[in-house]
């Protein structure tokens, strides 16, 4: 191969390699490893150098990280990119060094391998020192191949060129090599392993060729130079490292690996990286990928047997190396590496999943070994062609392709299968950077939970402090405070180490601050949010309740109102009473306008503490101004029913009880569209009056009859004041054929028309769209714009002339799939014919039992027929009655719980309609409990609170309930 060709070859090569590793370089996140890589690279310098002499990698990469981050930011695609950026220069590199070892086609091959290698690729995409270190490492290598003259070369038919002679190579080459080791031993420790290699091979390499004693001497000097350069450091950070490593080791608790299985792991992570996903168990795999070398060095031995010394040099020339020597001094200077750390294995057992990089500087020696191996196969074939003889060179590239297959196979895997999916810390600091404000703190009890945020977190967001190693102590507790006086706190709890140290922090804090957020990200990690008390302000009484568990609200206080729409908190103290009768309480507060809309919820477990429940909710940005109400509700479990709220005439009034009323003003500064919780980011003005900046969707397939939530996030621009009119708002849902399927128009928000909207403020709207019962089923789109209501004019997109036809937003498309419809009647086991007056009759029912026990629950399924379609979403109640009317137990709800809305009834259908009553467990022993109760149903308008009419034969409306013949039997004690 000529030289240009090759040159040619290696920069395409290189530029694949660059389109590898840049591919989806923010796909994974950062784990834990990475966070500490950017903990320690930020620390002033002789901090950082404390820190890692008791760490297991030396300083240098952090130190050359810290620079890089401070010319390129802290993003985790910036911080990756340094990865990339020596993962990238290998390839060049180990073209120079394969062509110098076995000339341009063993240095093309091996820059091949590297390029595609999925296991370099892997570290060439990580915050973490092992794609310098292979630089490193890849560097000294070459440079020592260089000054012990470690080359072979062959011409067109095979046969050793005359430029095979051993070049004396000047002391530059020895002083690259005893650079690049040194820097590779303040990078990695592990790469005194590689030291020693290339010394024992360099050495069996010198015996071999009877080179003068001078030069081995030279060599072992060269070593130790190198050992006395690192020995300031060796001295400095053994002492911290044994202690650090010993502690770490019985901590994970790693078996040590046997000689076999500790070989055959890193060859197949050296041939096919770390099999991800459903292959991970078949990691065994990965050494198909030594197929190659395998064959090669079989048809190279047999080649060399059968040709006598045909490959060695001209006899009595010593000056001509065999190529054997190559594999030779590659092969020793591997096994060396590979041997020393199974010895360590052997003493320190740390070895956790993907621990083969550790090894990763071993790489190069692995593939500069393949290639010049393939190529000496490939040479011995085409010289015994030459001669006359059948030598195929189809197995040779049939391994070739096996490689690249198992490659691709890989990193297909690499590129598609989440890592660390149960320590992904983005969707948590995504809610913190949503919620956080810059006087914010971030409780951190790991440094790497530091780095995570220092990388995904905002600048003007809750910044993260460190608490003292180890114990909840005196300086903690003061970090804890300090962090308090100033703003609310964030702590992100890891809780797979066992979390005492974390339930110490959390059960201050629960004595000493109001919680405002507790929710879990995965089974190992949890968010705790924090609001300081000491907020000078005047609560609001918002007075008791009672819940049909029997627990009270005795007393409940919130505050402050007004309260800006600022990410600010609202507090709220709740006082309860019988609240033993509860394991748990799961508290939900929902901040809800007159229509029932929801603007903010928090859902908090209560901590059994012997005072009040301290809970605190966050009023979003963009939550328009206005006054709300403040309602509460009451379960046994986050995510259980909901218990119902009785009224003052003992009559259960639903599942919340309304605290008061809460005043929400414009902030006085714009807020930053970072605090706006929408998924999916749009960006699009309109009319340069109004932006568009995102929205959020109910998700998943689309129902006729069932409602399609969203929520539009807009800010105002300054040309929105020279508009006269309010603009309004039109959704809709549009088929294939662009006909309109649903719709819904009006002012964005009722109460806070756009006039009065200010340029700069964020504004978020709500909108329920419902797919009429009926619609076929396909492809709908949804979309959005504001047009004049006054002239029906459209605003239309910037950059777009009025009137274009631009002007209006695709968000989204849904796949409308309806439900099955039944049209025949089913076995009914109390027929019973009653008609509404309007929207349908109920032909009869089922009872799971006539008669029950207190505790039971009483199961009745309503049969009910629709007569006609209707476009509200009504619910259904279901009353156990004592006869003086009052109430035993109820159900209240949409039919199907919620699966079969009123407004997807389709005229002539039959529905079944199961509804679960629970009978008191103290009914058989109190006063008032009737052997005999009656069931009472009817359907009702949630909203207003109005009720459908039964009618008669006539009909004539009679009532607004409906009594089922089958009287109910309650057992008494």
């Amino acid at each position: 191969m000529r030289s240009r060709t090759a040159g040619r070859a290696v920069a395409l090569l290189t530029l694949l390699a660059l389109a590898l590793r840049v591919a989806r370089l923010d796909f994974q996140p950062l784990w834990w490893d990475e966070g500490y890589s950017v903990w320690f690279a930020n620390q002033p310098l002789i901090q950082m150098l404390l820190l890692t002499a008791e760490d297991i990698h030396p300083p240098l990469y952090y130190t050359m990280l810290g620079g890089w981050s401070s010319l390129f930011g802290l993003s985790p695609v910036a911080l990756r990119l340094f990865s990339v950026a020596a993962g990238v220069l290998a390839i060049p590199l180990i073209y120079l060094v394969g062509r110098w070892l076995g000339g341009p086609i063993t240095g093309v091959l091996a820059a091949f391998l590297l390029a595609i290698n999925p296991f370099h690729i892997f570290y060439s995409q990580e915050v973490r020192m092992y794609a310098l270190v292979t630089l490193y490492s890849l560097m000294a290598t070459g440079s020592a191949a260089r000054w012990l003259g470690v080359r072979f070369r062959s011409n067109a038919a095979g046969q050793l060129d005359s430029s095979g002679y051993i070049e004396r190579t000047d002391w530059a080459w020895l002083l690259g090599y005893l650079l690049f080791i040194v820097l590779a031993l303040y990078t990695q420790y592990y790469a005194g392993f590689l030291a020693a290699g290339l010394t024992v091979a360099g050495l069996w390499l010198l015996w071999r060729r009877k080179e003068p004693g001078k030069r081995a001497v030279l060599w072992l000097a060269a070593q130790a130079v190198a050992l006395l350069l690192y020995l300031p450091w060796l001295l400095f950070a053994t002492p911290r490292l044994v202690a650090y490593v010993s502690q770490k080791v019985v901590a994970d608790s790693d078996r040590p690996l046997g000689a076999i299985e500790y070989l055959a792991r890193h060859l197949s992570a050296f041939s096919t990286g770390h099999l991800e996903g459903l292959l991970t168990r078949w990691w065994v795999l990965g050494l198909l990928g030594l197929l190659p070398l395998f064959w090669a060095l079989l048809v190279w031995w047999s080649e060399r047997n059968s040709a006598g010394k045909s490959l060695d040099p001209v006899a009595g020339d010593s000056r001509r190396q065999p190529a054997w020597e190559t594999v030779g001094f590659l092969l020793l200077a591997l096994l060396v590496v590979l041997m020393l750390g199974w010895l360590v294995n052997l003493t320190f057992p740390f070895f956790p999943d993907r621990a083969e990089r550790l090894l990763l500087l071993a790489l190069p020696l692995f593939l500069l070994l393949i290639s010049t191996a393939l190529v000496c196969a490939w040479n011995s074939v085409t010289r015994r062609q030459l001669d006359g003889s059948d030598r195929n060179r189809l197995p040779l590239v049939l391994t070739l392709i096996l490689f690249a297959g198992l490659s691709l196979l890989s990193l297909l895997a690499f590129f598609t299968v989440p890592r660390y999916a149960e320590e992904d810390y983005r969707p948590l600091i995504g809610q913190v950077n949503q919620w956080g404000k810059a006087e914010d703190r971030v409780i951190s009890v790991f440094p790497w939970q530091v780095g995570y945020f220092w990388s995904y977190g905002r600048q003007e967001g809750a910044q993260p402090i460190l608490l003292p190693p180890h114990y909840w102590n005196d300086e903690a507790v003061q970090l804890v405070d300090d962090a308090l006086e100033n703003g609310n706190v964030w702590f992100p709890e890891h809780l797979s180490l066992g979390g005492l140290l974390e339930s110490q922090i959390e059960d201050y804090l629960w004595s000493n601050s109001y919680n405002l957020a507790n929710r879990w990200y995965s089974p190992s990690t949890r968010l705790t949010g924090w609001a300081s008390p000491d907020r000078i302000f005047e609560f609001v009484d918002a007075g008791d309740a009672a819940f049909a568990n029997g627990v009270q609200l005795a007393d409940s206080h919130f505050g402050p109102s007004p309260l800006p729409a600022a990410n600010q908190t609202l507090l709220v103290d709740l006082a309860w009473e019988n609240k033993g009768a509860l394991s748990t309480r799961a508290v939900s507060l929902r901040l809800a306008d007159d229509a029932g809309h929801t603007w903010a919820q928090q859902d908090l477990t209560a901590h059994e503490t012997a005072g009040p429940d301290r809970l605190a909710m966050l009023v979003p940005a963009g939550t328009p101004p206005g006054e709300y109400e403040l309602r509460l509700g009451l379960s046994e479990k986050p995510g259980g029913p909901a218990f119902d709220f009785i009224g003052p005439d003992g009559r259960t009034q639903g599942t919340e009880t309304i605290l008061g009323q809460v005043r929400i003003e414009r902030p006085d500064d714009p807020q930053s569209i970072e605090t706006l919780a929408f998924d999916i980011p749009v960006n699009q003005p309109l009319g340069d009056a109004v932006d568009l900046l995102g929205y959020s969707v109910s998700r998943g397939p689309l129902t006729p009859g069932h409602d399609l939530q969203v929520n539009l996030f807009w800010q105002a621009l300054p040309d929105l004041g020279q508009i006269q009119n309010d603009l309004h708002l039109f959704l809709q849902l549009v088929d294939g054929d662009e006909r309109v399927a649903a719709a819904w128009q009006g002012p964005p928000v009722s109460w806070y028309p756009t006039g009065d909207w200010q340029a700069g403020e964020l504004v978020r709207s709500q909108h329920l769209l419902r797919l009429p019962a009926g619609a076929m089923d396909g492809k709908y789109a949804l979309i959005t714009g504001l047009f004049d209501p006054q002239t029906g004019q459209r605003l239309p997109k910037s950059g777009q002339v009025l009137g274009s036809g631009q002007d209006f937003i695709h968000l989204a498309e849904f796949e409308a799939v309806d439900r099955d419809h039944v049209m025949t009647s089913p076995q009914l086991d109390y027929p019973f014919a009653a008609d509404l007056q309007q929207l349908g009759r109920l032909v009869g029912y089922g009872l799971s039992s006539d008669t029950f026990s207190p505790g039971e629950s009483l199961e009745v399924d309503l049969i009910w027929q629709a007569t006609e379609t209707t476009g509200e979403r009504l619910s259904v109640f279901v009353h156990l009655l004592d006869d003086s009317g009052n109430f035993i137990a109820q159900s209240d709800g949409e039919p199907g719980e919620g699966n079969l809305p009123t407004s997807s009834w389709v005229p002539g259908e039959y529905l079944s309609d199961r509804h679960l009553l629970p009978i008191p467990p103290d009914c058989g022993n109190r006063a008032g409990c009737p052997e005999q109760a009656r069931i009472v149903v009817g359907i009702y308008d949630p909203t207003s609170g109005t009720r459908l009419l039964w009618v008669d034969a006539d009909g004539q409306p009679v009532a607004d309930s409906l009594d089922l013949p089958t009287p109910v039997g309650i057992r008494r004690d």
